[in-house]
């Protein structure tokens, strides 16, 4: 079966609907979530209601998502001191539009999740409540001894960084070739943003695992950024969080 993972939607309806018509064209059967649904764009809201429906047309329970850092601001913390201005201001708009309902969901998602061969992680696998980045081959390394260490599985998907890779102890993967995961290695994934990515290309990232074949693939979608930066500026946000959309950054 293949899988999508994806991470850090923050909130942006249009770049989640053109990834879940790619996934469902890529034969995609399942979406597993390493968080921040919400935090930066304008549809919180929807983009929880999108999510969970989904899940919930679908047999998995508990539903395979994370927390995030942003999830934990809005849906846990009453302050976010460790925030740039523009993502506290995102932050306080985001708590007051959440419903609580979906305020409530947020709430309740773990750091972390074991899902057969991989584990779902936010940040890092080792503490992953500290919301450390994965970005560098090095901080990756040290990360990925500890998971060879200390877990079972074959590979640990992230995001938080929104800076995809994939790498194992062999070094990292060219970008978007098709990784067969070799018996003996163990693997560190970081899907990137569906959202909002940093990498310096503006369309939404997500990863492909396939459980029968045991390939993993990073993807890139095309979407309507000019919406998403409508959105964001009619919601009265910073508008630097409409700009960096078109950068990737």
């Amino acid at each position: 079966m293949k899988i999508a993972l994806v991470s850090d939607v923050h909130g942006n309806l249009d770049a989640l609907l053109a990834v879940l018509e790619d996934l469902e064209r890529r034969g995609c059967r399942q979406i597993y979530c390493c968080g921040d649904v919400v935090g930066y764009g304008a549809e919180p809201n929807e983009c929880c209601r999108v999510l969970r429906a989904y899940w919930a047309e679908r047999p998995l329970r508990p539903y395979p998502v994370v927390l995030g850092n942003h999830d934990e601001a809005v849906a846990i913390l009453t302050a976010t001191p460790n925030f740039n201005p523009h993502a506290a201001r995102a932050a306080d708009w985001t708590r007051r539009q959440l419903s609580p309902d979906n305020c409530a969901w947020l709430a309740s998602l773990p750091f972390q999740i074991s899902l057969g061969p991989m584990l779902l992680s936010h940040a890092t696998a080792a503490e992953p409540g500290e919301w450390r980045y994965l970005i560098g081959e090095y901080e990756t390394d040290r990360d990925l001894a500890w998971f060879t260490q200390h877990r079972p599985e074959r590979f640990y998907a992230v995001g938080h960084s929104h800076y995809p890779f994939i790498q194992s102890r062999e070094g990292r993967h060219q970008d978007y070739e098709m990784v067969q995961m070799e018996e003996d290695l163990r693997y560190a994934v970081n899907v990137g943003s569906v959202g909002q990515p940093r990498d310096g290309d503006a369309r939404a990232c997500y990863a492909v695992f396939d459980d029968a074949a045991m390939t993993l693939q990073l993807v890139r979608v095309g979407y309507d950024v000019a919406m998403a930066q409508r959105r964001i500026r009619a919601a009265g946000l910073p508008a630097l969080l409409a700009e960096r959309l078109a950068a990737g950054r």
